[in-house]
């Protein structure tokens, strides 16, 4: 339940456990990492927190890099995203595929076009060629 939540409503996922506790925070900040969020962000993230993962949970604030997770809540988001995708998001990509791109610059906007490289029957150009 708390997988699917922090996915799509993380302000309002209850994290029990140091582990949600930071999932929560990590997605609270993609949604808004201003510094005027961050004592919002903090405080929504532990406020359901037992008092047993207090101590952790300013630890890890005072040093992210240095947390080693234990438990398995980042591959079950995972597996729950991939699930739902549609088989053209797949993020399986075929060692066959071509493709080409194109980037247009519009003021301070940017599009970037990716197509997929088709071949009719009759061409051959993309074919190797070698001498006997």
């Amino acid at each position: 339940m708390f997988a699917t939540q922090i996915l799509h409503d993380p302000e309002t996922a209850v994290a029990k456990t140091l582990e949600q506790a930071i999932l929560k925070l990590d997605a609270m900040n993609k949604m808004g990492n201003a510094q005027a969020k961050w004592g919002h962000n903090i405080s929504n993230s532990c406020k359901d927190l037992p008092e047993e993962y207090h101590h952790d949970f300013i630890r890890y604030l005072a040093n992210p890099g240095g947390y080693t997770q234990t438990s398995n809540l980042n591959q079950q988001i995972e597996e729950m995203i991939l699930k739902d995708l549609p088989k053209e998001a797949s993020t399986d990509i075929p060692d066959d595929l071509e493709q080409t791109y194109t980037i247009t610059k519009k003021g301070d906007e940017y599009t970037i076009l990716v197509e997929n490289v088709t071949y009719s029957d009759n061409d051959d150009s993309h074919d190797e060629k070698t001498e006997n």
